[in-house]
């Protein structure tokens, strides 16, 4: 362990116990009514106080997105310390404790699953869209597959928005603004239309300037979310819910020049390619019911879901005077032209899931579901249009145009799981589940691969996997809880590849203390993955029969995952409250054996099959991250009150993905130093001024106070790194 995490370790838990002593102190020397306030999820399918809850969860409030104009998972979940989260063109790659998804969205699905009230969705525009009148979201840690429709090896994140409500009628809006040119509009209102009917509306759009000096990685988004709630009976609920989203942003641009290390650079937020290059039109419906019908037995939900995403994009490249088009090239220095290339896909979902769970008086807990799912994934991959721009004239010095062969993919998986809790006694409970898996993949493409012109030759795979959990629970206390679980997980591999699988064994104990003033929550895990797979960046041209076709690395090999999370929450007094936790982890990969494959899944005597030495840390996973947070409110004589915040989270370095090209950035540049990001600290502040009534509430708030150039992603040369320094204020009112 290096000196400068020793030294942070040190200082984290020397800082706790000295909180602690603070706050006992204080409970015994003074008598002030006030206390942690009680968190209610639906992590395991019923409400429960996240303190019960027999997992490690994290929870966000709807009303912390307002305040800090959150409106993607990016922004969001950046202090959850197990989190990282990497952009892959529109879509976002959520990683958890270092697993996710080893390919792009459509192709696979990712070992992260992320649901909106409970329907799961892998489509591009997850992420970075939904997140406004947002209840709350949850992030729940390690295999989920008994409880959760959709099977996910590393975790789940919940989006959970707000539902119409019969009894009253309410409302929300907030503008916020800021530099860039953002202008962020918010509202929603919920109509009471009788005893049996509510209807709610809510709409986002936001707008801003690009944080790239050539105006790419901008924000140009409308979304709308309607929702029609029947409730003929207390034991029939009944939501029908609408989604619409618009992205026209230039978020496709959202990569710069490659650096090792920002302080080279005198802008890293640097790219050359011309912005007009850059276009994006995506629209996206959702439709989707939640039916819960209370029964003798238990209650009956009903979760149909229905998804259609249409998306039109431009991206400009480089070309290099070696030839070579791509982001950078090893041996080039001079950049001729740039290419103008786009795409057109069309991405479909559906599913379906029916669960009966246990009533809630019943003596124990029960869970019992069947699931299915289906994406479609058509894309007009290159669609490649060889319009070559002079960047001295601005002239096309060719306009040839190569239609490519759209290619199709599909993932239908079906499911059954279940879950039990027995008590014991009334303080020990044991849990076990069970889910079984099947899944099949259907490629439809020309030879190849993506773009490649031809008939499409279709090839199908399947595979299927029975996965458990078993765990027990013990209440030491009223107050305090331990438990601990052992369950697996399982994750198809695109082409064919043997199934990635996961052994994780967890414990852990959730406890309040000081008369419900002092929460805090450890677990220690152990995650065994058995055929982790990697991809490697570059694609390699063969000639076979006079057809060039791609191939791309495919590494699978084993990993050894284990760490310890803590977290702390302190109401210190009445207006003081201070949060902290710290998160180690060792994710380290085991010996890869790397296969070069095309499209199709097929390989070649060209490229033999490479054995590597692993040993390597898993990207997206650091080993230590710490994160933490002040608030202090002052109140005013007239009953208003002024709370000002702040966020610190810090994070030691890690790779930003395996395997990076060595040829994809210049000869004087070390690869592995540029797909690094360093150890770095970051810091948030906000100051929030509430009414007396608590009716109108102002926040002003600064990000990335340092301005630091934090590398999140590395994709051929290009970097993508998170926003610059920004800051703004939102107006918030409520009726």
């Amino acid at each position: 362990m290096k000196k400068t995490d020793k030294t942070l370790l040190t200082l984290a838990v020397v800082f706790s116990f000295i909180i602690s002593g603070f706050t006992a102190w204080a409970q015994e020397t003074k008598t002030e009514e006030f206390t942690l306030e009680e968190i209610t999820v639906t992590a395991q399918k019923r409400e429960q106080d996240l303190q019960k809850v027999a997992s490690s969860v994290d929870v966000i409030q709807g009303y912390e997105l307002t305040e800090m104009a959150q409106s993607n998972l990016l922004d969001a979940l950046k202090y959850v310390p197990t989190v990282t989260l990497q952009p892959k063109g529109e879509a976002l790659d959520v990683s958890m404790r270092g697993l996710s998804n080893d390919n792009m969205p459509g192709d696979s699905q990712s070992a992260v699953a992320v649901t909106i009230d409970g329907s799961y969705s892998n489509n591009w525009g997850v992420g970075y869209s939904g997140l406004y009148d947002m209840q709350r979201i949850e992030v729940l840690a390690g295999p989920q597959g008994t409880l959760y429709s959709r099977n996910s090896t590393g975790g789940v994140v919940n989006m959970i928005s707000n539902n119409p409500k019969p009894d009253y009628f309410e409302g929300s809006a907030s503008v916020g603004m800021g530099n860039y040119n953002l202008v962020n509009t918010q509202g929603a209102v919920n109509v009471p239309l009788s005893k049996v009917f509510a209807f709610r509306a809510a709409f986002n759009t936001i707008t801003r300037d690009g944080y790239t000096d050539n105006e790419t990685n901008d924000d140009n988004n409308k979304s709308a979310r309607l929702k029609l709630g029947i409730t003929p009976s207390e034991d029939l609920s009944i939501i029908l819910t609408y989604e619409y989203n618009l992205n026209e942003g230039r978020t496709s641009g959202n990569g710069v020049d490659a650096f090792e290390y920002e302080d080279d650079v005198d802008n890293p937020w640097h790219n050359p390619i011309p912005a007009y290059l850059y276009n994006q039109h995506s629209v996206s419906r959702k439709y989707y019911i939640n039916l819960d019908w209370k029964t003798p037995i238990g209650t009956l939900t009903f979760l149909p879901y229905v998804s259609h995403l249409q998306r039109n994009s431009s991206v400009g490249m480089k070309v290099w005077d070696s030839g070579e088009t791509g982001p950078s090239a090893k041996n080039s220095r001079t950049v001729i032209a740039y290419d103008h290339s786009f795409a057109d896909d069309t991405f479909k979902e559906k599913s379906l899931e029916l669960r009966m769970a246990s009533s809630e008086d019943f003596f124990m807990k029960w869970i019992l579901g069947l699931y299915y799912y289906d994406q479609m994934w058509e894309d007009e991959g290159y669609c490649y249009a060889g319009q070559f721009l002079n960047p001295n004239t601005g002239l096309y010095v060719t306009t040839s145009t190569i239609h490519g062969t759209s290619s199709i993919r599909e993932m239908p998986t079906k499911a059954a799981f279940g879950n039990m809790t027995y008590p014991i006694t009334n303080a020990f409970r044991v849990t076990a589940g069970g889910r079984y898996t099947s899944d099949k993949e259907i490629q439809k493409a020309a030879q190849g691969g993506r773009g490649a012109v031809g008939p499409r030759v279709e090839t199908d795979y399947y595979s299927h996997h029975f996965d458990y959990m078993l765990g027990v629970e013990y209440d030491v206390g009223t107050s305090s809880m331990l438990w601990a679980n052992y369950s697996t997980g399982y994750k198809h591999i695109m082409r064919g590849q043997p199934s990635q699988t996961l052994k994780s064994y967890e414990a852990g104990a959730k406890n309040r203390f000081l008369d419900n003033k002092l929460q805090l929550n450890a677990s220690a895990y152990y995650y065994d993955y058995s055929n982790y797979s990697v991809r490697g960046q570059q694609n390699i041209p063969i000639i076979i029969n006079s057809v060039t076709d791609l191939f791309s690395g495919t590494g699978r090999g084993s990993s050894r995952l284990y760490g310890i999370d803590v977290t702390n929450d302190y109401v210190i007094t009445e207006n003081d409250r201070i949060n902290l936790s710290v998160s180690w982890e060792s994710a380290k990969i085991k010996n890869v054996i790397m296969t070069y494959m095309n499209s199709s899944g097929e390989t070649t005597s060209l490229l033999p099959i490479e054995y590597l030495y692993g040993g390597m840390q898993l990207c997206n996973a650091p080993e230590w991250s710490i994160v933490g947070s002040y608030e202090h409110r002052f109140d005013l004589a007239n009953g208003a009150a002024i709370t000002p915040h702040i966020d610190a989270r810090y994070k030691s370095k890690y790779p930003l993905t395996q395997f990076p090209e060595t040829t994809s950035v210049p000869s004087y540049m070390d690869v592995n130093i540029v797909n690094t990001e360093p150890s770095h600290f970051m810091f948030d502040a906000n100051m929030g001024i509430i009414s007396a009534s608590g009716k109108y509430i102002f926040n002003a708030y600064v990000k990335n106070i340092t301005n630091h150039a934090e590398k999140i992603g590395f994709m051929r040369g290009d970097l993508r790194i998170n926003a610059p320094r920004t800051f703004g204020a939102t107006m918030s009112v409520n009726f």
